[in-house]
């Protein structure tokens, strides 16, 4: 009997021991995983990449100093009313974009001073807008003048390099008539 109740004793003591090495062993490995959670991320890539995207026949000519600033210039013979700078983060669907603009959208307003030609402005950028593109981790940024108006006139706008039209019986909806290369397109 002596020697049942040692055996008896001896399995009590080597479950104790082993419950108590699982325990630690499932505390210590707890203990790591709170570890990762706590690590401070990693620091955001502060140099992006900018590339202007241009076309053939764009009245404006811009010029990246990221973070700080763009510097448009007007290359065209023509008195720029507004123009609007679209900026997003390449190969990224759906990712953050920003558009800078400047002057006025004729069918909204007249824009007195206009912007003319070979004349050149620097438009700032927003440290938010710079922290928004850091956030989002894509390294090349493309920088594009999206929107121009010239004399206050509604009635035409350049987008991308091409002429756009109004349609008479829809003044938001413009038709392209001549391409970004130059090419006149057939009205149907």
């Amino acid at each position: 009997m002596k020697t049942r109740r040692t055996k008896n004793l001896l399995y009590v003591v080597l479950l104790a021991i082993g419950v108590s090495v699982g325990l630690l062993t499932l505390l210590t490995a707890a203990k790591s995983k709170m570890k990762v959670e706590h690590v401070l991320p990693i620091p955001q890539q502060t140099n992006l990449v900018t590339d202007v995207v241009t076309h053939d026949l764009d009245l404006l000519k811009v010029t990246s100093d990221w973070p700080k600033s763009l510097t448009v210039e007007n290359i065209s013979d023509k008195e720029v009313s507004g123009f609007t700078i679209m900026i997003w983060a390449a190969n990224d669907d759906g990712g953050p974009g920003e558009i800078l603009r400047w002057g006025a959208d004729p069918n909204y307003w007249k824009q007195t001073a206009l912007f003319k030609p070979k004349e050149a402005m620097t438009l700032s950028i927003k440290p938010e807008t710079v922290k928004k593109f850091q956030a989002n981790g894509k390294p090349f940024l493309y920088v594009e003048v999206y929107k121009v108006w010239v004399n206050n006139d509604p009635k035409f706008m350049y987008a991308e390099g091409a002429l756009l039209q109004q349609d008479a019986n829809n003044p938001r909806h413009y038709t392209v008539i001549r391409d970004a290369k130059g090419r006149s397109t057939h009205q149907h």
